[in-house]
């Protein structure tokens, strides 16, 4: 469960657009995007896997959480994702940024701290 909580901080670290990573530095905003895309694109499928076993192999108390909270917020992150990668994919073919990436980003932002919320609350979430 922690590894989970890593990950999920993790994404929304990435999600929170802090250039100051080496990883970024001397990019221009669409190679950040680019990373970012890729970054969060992993983070989504290894934080999936965690809360899937988490899912079978947890508690009680963390089986429920993950089936009516984490789960269902996570499958609403997908599409966000997908959207994410096709907004970053157009503004790369098109080298236009698209008028509503920062939004899909908002909202993907959302989601990932939401999940936080969830799993690092004591009033009925996962406490580390």
């Amino acid at each position: 469960m922690k590894k989970l909580i890593v990950l999920l901080l993790m994404g929304a670290f990435l999600l929170s657009g802090c250039a100051s990573l080496d990883l970024y530095k001397g990019r221009t905003a669409q190679e950040i995007a680019i990373i970012n895309v890729e970054l969060l694109s992993s983070w989504y499928i290894e934080t999936h896997q965690k809360a899937k076993d988490l899912t079978a192999n947890g508690t009680e108390e963390e089986k429920t959480i993950m089936k009516t909270k984490v789960n269902p917020a996570l499958n609403s992150l997908k599409p966000l994702i997908i959207k994410h990668n096709e907004l970053v994919n157009l503004w790369k073919t098109t080298n236009v940024k698209p008028n509503n990436l920062e939004e899909t980003i908002t909202e993907i932002q959302k989601v990932v701290l939401g999940i936080i919320n969830i799993l690092g609350t004591d009033d009925g979430g996962i406490i580390l």
